[in-house]
């Protein structure tokens, strides 16, 4: 069995916002994940800092352990397309990392991540080596519903600021045994986080 699905969000940065295009393949082994950022913001004297950012390759394998229990190491690599300074897109990167879930009975779910990111220095200053992490735990009020709520955290580039941490809360609905949907927003946590995002995607089952 696969799986194709199509995602659309939005997220703001006070005055600036993004929209991103997610485009997923999966398999029962392995998820294939493209992901294509595009800014809309000014700079402070009012030049247009809009344009494509880095566009995110990633690979995930799944490998159960048992009947409850799942890791997923994966490996990403961000390219930069050169549409919009370094400086803001953090230019190119690859991050690897793992990731486990485990089920509690029928409803219950709990979720962990961890990454490093392996970053081009943009300035004297920037990190090259960026941990990451996510927290999740998830909940099935019904066989067509699902609930995830996840806290996401990004060490950023220079040591001076604070990591990025965002809340996120997904809702997924299973109109049929080929077709579901997905509902998500974000709240950001620290100052270098986005403020809010909001999203929605599709997925489509071939047999």
């Amino acid at each position: 069995m696969s799986t194709w699905s199509l995602d659309a969000r939005s997220e703001k940065i006070a005055p600036d916002s993004s929209t991103t295009a997610i485009v997923q393949f999966r398999t029962p082994q392995w998820r294939f994940r493209l992901t294509a950022p595009y800014y809309f913001g000014t700079a402070p004297n009012g030049r247009d800092l809009g344009g494509l950012g880095r566009l995110s390759v990633g690979a995930d394998y799944y490998r159960r352990l048992d009947s409850r229990t799942v890791l997923t190491p994966y490996a990403r690599a961000l390219v930069d397309t050169g549409d919009m300074p370094r400086r803001v897109t953090g230019g190119s990167a690859a991050e690897l990392g793992i990731g486990a879930t485990h089920t509690f009975g029928r409803r219950w779910s709990a979720t962990a991540r961890v990454g490093y990111r392996f970053q081009e220095r943009t300035s004297l200053h920037s990190r090259t080596l960026v941990p990451t992490w996510e927290l999740g735990a998830g909940f099935r009020p019904s066989i067509h519903d699902a609930l995830q709520i996840s806290i996401v955290n990004l060490q950023t580039r220079f040591a001076v600021l604070p990591d990025a941490r965002y809340l996120a809360l997904a809702w997924n609905h299973g109109f049929s045994p080929r077709l579901s949907l997905q509902f998500y927003t974000t709240a950001g946590l620290t100052p270098t986080s986005p403020d809010y995002g909001v999203g929605v995607g599709g997925m489509f089952r071939l047999d």
